[in-house]
């Protein structure tokens, strides 16, 4: 069987290459346009040819690869909202106040200083005007009706528009940059407000509603700590979970399963394929009619469960090796991770930028990559062994190509990950399960309290677990230095490491020890640089005096 799909490679190398070459440089809308027009139109002059005669195959994998960097470009710029004549950006004056309307899409944050939303605005002293902005509503004008307020409610309102501040403390988080890949720029404070109920919505709106609605079942039925996990594990929502318990799960390397993932699809896909066994899997359209209801059930939870990225991958990677099987195709093992990785890069190529995206596809890829040797390694005899060896196999191997990433973002490294999953992920299945029942019982109000009652305890169970693991300070390394040099060249040691396992030539073992000593005259410079550097720093603090 092959290794990987080349075009496939090729052509998502290419997208991603485009997506970050405008990050860097903002071409002009006339030389995107005109060099992704070109390179299509040469690209299929040059396929026509090489359909003809073979001595044309030569270079078309590069002109592939070039393309792709031309529509990663474009599809990057036609998502850029500063482009959009009618953008926010565009019509309204920094510090100034406005009349605006707006739809709301989400609840960002509560805190003590107040609540924000995103919302997607309309107008702008009625004139029309369009982009994604926070709505803040300071403490004081809190009322019933701002907690009330649901996706698709219309907010009159006269705000202070702002734009979303860059961070004032070198090294610190940049929310700034953040929202702005969410395509979010602005920001208004409310000073006054009207809400409109929006009786008339459409299909995205019918289902925020539908997790809205699914939200006070949860709320109403549970305790705070158990339903602030259920929201999270079920639907996205983790507003409400304590920071405390978000940071037992970072601590006790549990922090995976807060995100909706392959995972958590991967056990609605075993209930689901658990109701459809009684349908045969032999001819054709039987394999079909599961593979719709499959479909069908898997984006239903995406959709419910808030279509985030990694949600979304897992959604469509599972559709994709479903319809493998269904045509019985016998494709590389990876060809579903990047087509999937391909679709969603080209319908918003700012998951790209996306932690949970990059963690998501790393998680995965490394899985698929060094799983299947671990269990060459060795494989139990005995069920339960086996059960619990392929826990620890999958966490560590999951690793691999996580950890850079991880260090990059996070700075830390917790060492009891694998305890947390052999601990969190047998309990993760029955809590999921359950989960669903509840929702289900509890949106036709006939949840029974046997269920409420178990559901709770297990919980309650999962977090004390982890609260222990995470609590064991000696086995968590903190305040790790890691750039982007180090994150570039520990990924470089991961990739000749993956193809030295598929190809073990003596080439590819000198390049693995390059890659090492690459890594490590990095890791030199970045010392010898800690060393040699002096610099003061004077720190800003909100509304407080450091000097």
């Amino acid at each position: 069987m092959r290794f990987v799909n080349i075009p496939i490679l090729t052509i998502l190398l290419g997208l991603i290459g485009g997506i970050a070459i405008t990050d860097v440089i903002v071409p002009s809308f006339l030389f995107v346009i005109s060099s992704s027009l070109c390179m299509l139109a040469t690209l299929t002059i040059h396929y026509l040819l090489a359909t003809k005669r073979y001595a044309f195959h030569h270079g078309i994998l590069f002109h592939i690869g070039l393309t792709s960097v031309a529509v990663g470009m474009l599809i990057t710029y036609l998502h850029t909202p500063t482009y959009n004549p009618k953008h926010y950006t565009q019509k309204l004056n920094t510090n100034e106040y406005y009349t605006l309307e707006a739809e709301v899409i989400e609840l960002i944050s509560q805190t003590n200083y107040g609540t924000t939303f995103k919302a997607n605005l309309l107008t702008a002293n009625h004139n029309n005007t369009e982009g994604k902005i926070l709505c803040f509503f300071p403490s004081q004008t809190i009322t019933n009706d701002v907690k009330a307020l649901v996706p698709t409610d219309r907010l009159i309102f006269v705000g202070k528009y702002t734009l979303i501040p860059p961070p004032k403390n070198p090294y610190q988080f940049n929310y700034k940059r953040y929202m702005e890949r969410k395509g979010v720029l602005g920001r208004a404070e409310v000073i006054t407000f009207s809400i409109v109920k929006n009786n008339k919505v459409g299909f995205m709106g019918n289902i925020e509603k539908m997790r809205s609605h699914l939200t006070a079942v949860i709320n109403q039925n549970f305790n705070r700590e158990s339903a602030a996990l259920l929201n999270t594990l079920l639907l996205g929502k983790r507003s409400d979970l304590d920071e405390n318990i978000y940071q037992q799960y970072v601590d006790a390397g549990a922090v995976h399963i807060l995100a909706i993932s392959g995972l958590h699809v991967g056990i609605i896909t075993s209930i689901l394929l658990f109701f459809l066994q009684k349908i045969p899997n032999t001819l054709l359209s039987y394999r079909l009619i599961r593979y719709l209801i499959l479909s069908i059930g898997l984006w239903a939870f995406a959709l419910i469960a808030g279509s985030s990225p990694s949600v979304l991958r897992a959604t469509l990677m599972f559709n994709l090796i479903g319809f493998s099987l269904l045509i019985r195709d016998k494709g590389g093992r990876f060809d579903s991770l990047m087509l999937s990785m391909l679709f969603l890069l080209l319908i918003n190529p700012f998951y790209l930028y996306d932690v949970g995206f990059q963690l998501s596809y790393a998680a995965v890829f490394s899985i698929l990559t060094f799983y299947p040797i671990a269990l060459r390694w060795w494989f139990p005899e005995n069920k339960y062994v086996r059960y619990i060896w392929s826990l620890v196999a999958v966490g560590f191997t999951a690793q691999i190509v996580v950890i850079p990433i991880s260090l990059y973002y996070f700075h830390q490294f917790p060492i009891l990950f694998f305890v947390s999953n052999l601990v969190v992920v047998p309990l993760l299945q029955p809590i999921l399960i359950g989960g669903i029942i509840a929702l289900c019982l509890g949106g036709l109000d006939i949840l029974p309290y046997p269920i409420i009652f178990i559901l709770e305890k297990l919980i309650t169970l999962m977090n004390i677990l982890v609260a222990f693991i995470a609590h064991q300070e000696m086995f968590i390394i903190r305040n790790i230095p890691f750039t982007t040099p180090l994150l570039l060249s520990s990924l470089v040691i991961v990739l000749v490491l993956i193809i030295f396992v598929h190809y073990r030539k003596y080439k590819v073992l000198v390049a693995l020890l390059v890659s090492v000593l690459l890594f490590q005259g990095v890791l030199f410079y970045h010392k010898y640089q800690l060393e040699t550097t002096e610099e003061m720093l004077v720190f800003s603090k909100y509304k407080d005096k450091i000097i």
